[in-house]
């Protein structure tokens, strides 16, 4: 996967995101990723109109590995309400 993210890193240092997503939008996010940052996700839902998030303090990258039951809870929510 890193290799990838090395191919294309030129193409997301220069995108510009234009359009705003419309459909609801849901970003669980582990505040201990030691890999990308949960500053990422807040600005991920800068682009949401029906965006929403949950930051887990104790969760590292691998939080559906970590917290299985607690995820599917949070989706199983956020679906259901909308």
């Amino acid at each position: 996967m890193i290799n990838w993210y090395r191919a294309n890193l030129k193409f997301f240092a220069s995108a510009k995101v234009t359009d705003q997503i419309t459909v609801p939008t849901y970003v669980i996010w582990g505040m201990k990723d030691q890999f990308l940052s949960w500053k990422l996700a807040e600005k991920s839902l800068e682009f949401c109109d029906q965006g929403q998030g949950t930051l887990l303090g104790e969760s590292t990258h691998w939080l559906h590995h970590e917290k299985p039951e607690q995820i599917s809870h949070l989706i199983t929510n956020f679906i259901s309400a909308i």
